[in-house]
């Protein structure tokens, strides 16, 4: 792997899982509940759409640190993970997991998309592949 690594979300541009993060969810008084819609529900249970893999070692990784911020700008409601691979950390084992071979590698809706950084367009273009909204 040229670059190989370990923490993920270091940039800022994942945000924090919504189902981890269930803050209180059982403190909510049953009438201030909402009837989530399907398409919601399973946009909160599935991966991301985008996850970049990086390492601090590789020399075009900082492209791909930028493209991730400005697809997830463009792109607002889509999840897009930078997950670093430096190390023997979490980001190592899922790369492993995901076959990523070196870095920067794209996977978009769960499948290997772009080995090396795509151009802006072909990212969001490669995001929006899933039909739905933008």
């Amino acid at each position: 792997m040229c670059c190989t690594g370990g923490q993920e979300g270091e940039s800022g541009v994942s945000s924090p899982d919504p189902v981890a993060a269930d803050a209180g969810v059982g403190a909510i008084p049953v009438e201030a509940t909402a009837v989530v819609d399907a398409a919601a529900a399973v946009g909160l249970l599935r991966g991301p759409d985008v996850e970049v893999f990086v390492s601090r070692t590789c020399p075009t990784c900082a492209t791909s640190q930028e493209l991730a911020r400005e697809a997830q700008r463009l792109r607002p409601d889509r999840k897009i993970h930078l997950t670093w691979v430096d190390d023997q950390g979490p980001g190592a084992g899922r790369a492993d997991r995901a076959d990523v071979v070196g870095t920067p590698t794209y996977r978009v809706h769960g499948t290997l998309a772009f080995l090396g950084n795509p151009s802006l367009s072909e990212l969001l273009a490669a995001i929006d592949k899933d039909g739905l909204p933008a």
